[in-house]
């Protein structure tokens, strides 16, 4: 069985406390987030969500993953099983000097999950990277604003 995890790190001006409350604000999702539209659910470990998530230039699709790690202020997880294949979002997140440290990515586990090395985990990661990049950046700037006097 193949594992994959494909990663980006931002820097956020804000304190953890309010990147985490942007982050798990699902209500506000819609105001803000142009990857996942629109989010529901409570923020307990086991618990189901429905996510509608709306990559650039594709067709929006709603998934109904598990919250599978709350650590409040550090960590944030949901998992979604396929078949022949497990994806977990991440989002880990560090105090720094002046802000916070965010790691967002995906975890996949499973036969279907391509090898290392090879051309399909490539497009893989990039796909990931690519369809994620407008909600690090929206996340980025809603909690810089709401720090701003």
């Amino acid at each position: 069985m193949s594992r994959a995890r494909f990663t980006r790190e931002l820097f956020v001006a804000a304190p953890p406390s309010v990147v985490w409350d942007v982050l798990t604000d699902f209500a506000s999702y819609k105001e803000w987030n142009p990857v996942i539209t629109l989010a529901d659910g409570r923020l307990e470990e086991g618990r189901r969500m429905a996510l509608r998530i709306a990559p650039s230039g594709r067709i929006a699709y709603i998934v109904r993953p598990r919250v599978s790690k709350v650590v409040p202020e550090r960590e944030l997880r949901w998992r979604r099983r396929l078949p022949f294949r497990t994806t977990e979002q991440l989002f880990e997140l560090e105090a720094v000097p002046g802000g916070t440290q965010v790691t967002h990515g995906q975890e996949a586990w499973g036969p279907l999950v391509p090898g290392e090395g090879s051309g399909r985990r490539e497009r893989m990661r990039e796909a990931v990277i690519r369809d994620y990049a407008p909600f690090e950046a929206a996340l980025r700037e809603r909690a810089e604003a709401s720090t701003r006097p």
